[in-house]
């Protein structure tokens, strides 16, 4: 009798091994039509988001909205009808997507980039990001990738590893006097599978830890300058679902390894006290010019850590460091501390997801 339970139990265990380790293909990430409501939390004092493995389980079930966001993703043809040619989803096209989400708004030098469209193609080999658009001095402008950037290369099984460079630019000499050139590295690793406790509820999962650098380049014609800005890295570990379309959990981290962000799957409206956000995150700089102070606000809904980098027109970096703003404040620099000569100066402000650069004069 005992042998036989013996058997069985060993039979139960490789069923229970073969449903969680997961294969993670095309039907698992979003499509058009899609819609994910989000929470937005604080990382949880005292987890460690590298812990790792096979047959391992996650238990995040403590974690607490602090805010939410929903995300959609629409079909191409939703979108301008500039979009719909550049981007249209046809064999022959090389900048072929088949849906489009909403991007975050940021700045290119002192030019505000706004309705910001992110733009996708979901196919068998991976997920990948062709291009996006966005509206530029009140007009419709698409930005397609030269090198598109591999999200995910299918199928995604525990143990890849696998490296995508991509590379676009934003040339607007002609009209706006501003280029700015990003070529990006992303490295997908899967570290992990097993089982994952949020508040959603539990499923199992596969893990990736994707580590990604970007290199920004920037010129801007009125002043006949350009310059490299200096190279910057974001960590972000995903824990992916059969059929989920976005991850269940993610933590984003900076270079240093440090959790400043956790966003993680909802299925119903939560009251945070915080309106639920649709658009990406983003910071607001002010005054300029600056006489002493310059002042960071944090217009997320979520507090997080950012970047913050100024720059002289030689390239030079005369401040570099990491600031958490609490969501909805604003943390002052005071450069009269750096003894700054008079004139103009790049800054650089950065968290996980976007950059804002912007000039800025010192009096």
């Amino acid at each position: 009798m005992k042998r036989i339970f013996l058997v069985v139990a060993l039979f139960s265990s490789f069923i229970s091994t073969a449903v969680a380790q997961l294969t993670i293909g095309t039907s698992d990430l979003p499509s058009a039509g899609d819609t994910f409501r989000l929470s937005v939390a604080n990382p949880l004092a005292g987890a460690d988001y590298t812990l790792t493995g096979p047959n391992y389980t996650w238990d995040f079930s403590t974690l607490t909205s602090q805010s939410q966001r929903v995300d959609t993703f629409l079909s191409v043809s939703a979108t301008s009808i500039v979009f719909n040619v550049v981007f249209a989803n046809v064999n022959f096209n090389p900048n072929r997507a088949n849906m489009a989400s909403g991007g975050a708004d940021f700045n290119l030098g002192t030019v505000a980039v706004n309705d910001v469209y992110n733009f996708y193609y979901n196919g068998t080999s991976g997920f990948s990001q062709v291009g996006f658009g966005a509206t530029i001095a009140g007009l419709p402008a698409p930005f397609t990738y030269d090198l598109k950037d591999f999200v995910y290369s299918f199928p995604l099984d525990y143990g890849d590893i696998d490296t995508s460079r991509s590379s676009y630019q934003v040339d607007l000499t002609s009209t706006l006097g501003l280029y700015f050139k990003v070529n990006r590295t992303r490295i997908n690793q899967v570290d992990g599978w097993g089982s994952l406790t949020t508040p959603y509820g539990t499923h199992n999962v596969l893990r990736v830890r994707t580590v990604i650098t970007e290199r920004d380049s920037v010129y801007i014609d009125s002043l006949g300058f350009g310059l490299n800005l200096p190279p910057f890295t974001n960590i972000e570990y995903k824990w992916l679902g059969a059929g989920e379309g976005v991850p269940l959990l993610q933590a984003n981290a900076n270079a240093n390894g440090v959790v400043n962000q956790v966003l993680y799957r909802e299925g119903l409206a939560v009251n945070t006290g915080v309106a639920t956000k649709n658009e990406g995150n983003g910071v607001e700089l002010y005054p300029n010019p600056v006489t002493d102070k310059l002042n960071i606000a944090n217009t997320t809904g979520a507090s997080a850590s950012f970047g913050i980098t100024l720059l002289d027109l030689q390239g030079k970096i005369v401040l570099d460091e990491q600031m958490f703003i609490a969501a909805g404040t604003s943390v002052a620099v005071n450069l009269s501390d750096l003894q700054l000569s008079p004139g103009n100066y790049l800054v650089r402000v950065y968290d996980e997801t976007s950059a804002l650069v912007r000039l800025i004069s010192m009096q």
